[in-house]
């Protein structure tokens, strides 16, 4: 890809593929760096964003790839930018794409890789992650601890603000004296730079914190890392790769980019990666009780440990189960490896906050903790969470099931689960992979398996809404599932008090 000062770049011809949040940050890139000549495509007929991108656009087409319209698009555009949502197999683009040369192919953090090289010096520093579970959580709380050691830091990528919105706002940022998170949810730490001591040679390089899809590490050839991350790889949209060896060698896209790697100690694909690759791991983390690990983060009693230094009791820890430990291990790890110092990483830690969704906590009634994963909407997530609870559970599964193989669970459902509550439409894809000595019922809707938990549970037990499923049959997206979880727990909890 040729530098943005060339001029044949500058006048040539791009097209966005998709019209959703990270195609609209691509046009502003683009614009914003002075390229006139933008087009885009989208194959639905009335995409978000549309009346913006009509904006920024010379010509726009709607509507299947294939029509005439976005075919000539196509064919006569130089580069393309293609969102994450849009397949690199999709059938008409193919054409195009066999046309192109592959550096000028490339998705929104390809083109924010590209942009962010392009300084003489204080590039920023990025900061990147990636897995198939957890990694919305790593990327938030190392987030929080940049910015409780005072850096300017923008998170986002794949999670809430795209990566070129990101980097609009530093370019517009860039001069200010004072950096607040925008975002008031996790506006926590009220740092100016003079407010802290720590690395003031580097108080004025910008800090990027991004989560990375697969579907984004797709088009990803120049992103400068410093710190990459991957935290764990399992079989997941296997709809979209052509094997699960595929899914796993675009994941390994984020090392191959990286300065220094963090690893999954307990992830037997990653650990059989880094056998047959020459580089090791930076720092690896484990849910091991180990005596002692150079460059590990481990358990040891009830503290993690790095190397041979207590770093923070898990007591201190304010999100719930054992996958979080690991995803707290992994952002000290990242945390650790870019300099920030442990009191900064610890006070981060002890006043994180769970995301929306993602094994939160809801509320206690009658002695029994409810809480909401309805962001797992593929088995993994679920055993993830299912795992980090020792606890006798109640445990709320079911939903669209997107063809995935449950035959796991015969391993992973044990006699802690008290009763199996399954809902939606994809019950037998489950039901047939269930241990006999699991008790389960059919219950069919999320309001009825609230329910039955409230008459039957005990206290001290838990009651885990993990659905492992897609939400579709019964809700708009997994948001709206778990905001009716929670709204139907609230109303129990407050009948209580009435």
């Amino acid at each position: 890809m040729p530098s943005f000062l060339d001029s044949k770049f500058m006048q040539a011809r791009h097209l966005i593929i998709g019209f959703g949040s990270t195609g609209l940050s691509i046009a502003k890139a683009l614009e914003h760096i002075g390229i006139a000549q933008i087009n885009a495509i989208d194959s639905r007929d009335n995409p978000p964003h549309q009346y913006e991108i009509k904006r920024l656009c010379l010509n726009i087409a709607l509507g299947d790839f294939s029509l005439e319209a976005a075919q000539l698009l196509l064919d006569e555009c130089d580069y393309i930018w293609i969102s994450p949502g849009v397949a690199l197999a999709t059938h008409a683009l193919q054409d195009t794409l066999n046309r192109l040369d592959i550096t000028h192919i490339g998705g929104d953090i390809e083109l924010f890789g590209l942009l962010t090289n392009q300084l003489d010096n204080n590039n920023p520093r990025i900061f990147a992650i990636t897995g198939t579970n957890g990694k919305s959580t790593v990327t938030t709380l190392l987030g929080d601890m940049f910015k409780a050691a005072g850096f300017r830091t923008y998170v986002g990528g794949n999670l809430g603000e795209p990566a070129l919105t990101l980097w609009l706002n530093w370019v517009l940022d860039k001069n200010t004296e004072q950096y607040l998170d925008k975002d008031s949810d996790r506006d926590i730490y009220k740092y100016t730079y003079q407010d802290s001591h720590q690395n003031d040679n580097l108080k004025d390089i910008p800090i990027f914190v991004l989560e990375l899809s697969s579907f984004q590490l797709e088009t990803t050839r120049n992103l400068n890392i410093e710190v990459g991350a991957i935290l764990n790889i399992e079989p997941d949209h296997l709809d979209r790769y052509p094997s699960y060896k595929d899914y796993q060698k675009t994941k390994f896209k984020l090392w191959e980019q990286a300065q220094k790697l963090i690893s999954n100690q307990d992830d037997l694909i990653l650990e059989k990666k880094l056998r047959l690759q020459d580089r090791p791991a930076f720092a690896k983390f484990t849910l091991q009780h180990i005596k002692r690990a150079k460059n590990t983060w481990y358990l040891r009693d009830i503290s993690i440990y790095y190397e041979n230094k207590r770093f923070i009791d898990i007591t201190k820890i304010p999100i719930s189960g054992k996958h979080n430990i690991a995803n707290v291990m992994a952002a000290s790890a990242m945390g650790l490896a870019a300099g920030i110092y442990p009191e900064a990483m610890i006070r981060a830690i002890v006043n994180f906050k769970a995301l929306p969704h993602r094994c939160a906590l809801v509320a206690t009634v009658n002695g029994v903790r409810y809480y909401n994963d309805s962001k797992a909407t593929n088995l993994p997530s679920s055993i993830a969470a299912i795992k980090g609870f020792d606890e006798n559970k109640w445990l709320i599964m079911g939903g669209i099931t997107k063809d995935q193989d449950f035959s796991i669970l015969k391993k992973v459902l044990d006699k802690s689960i008290i009763k199996l509550l399954l809902i939606g439409e994809d019950i037998s894809q489950i039901t047939q992979y269930i241990p006999d000595f699991i008790d389960t019922k059919y219950v069919k809707t999320l309001d009825a398996a609230v329910e039955f938990i409230y008459l039957n549970a005990q206290p001290l037990d838990v009651a885990l809404f993990s659905p492992a499923c897609a939400s579709f049959d019964q809700f708009a997206n997994y948001n709206a599932r778990g905001a009716a979880f929670i709204k139907l727990v609230l109303k129990l909890k407050q009948n209580i008090k009435n």
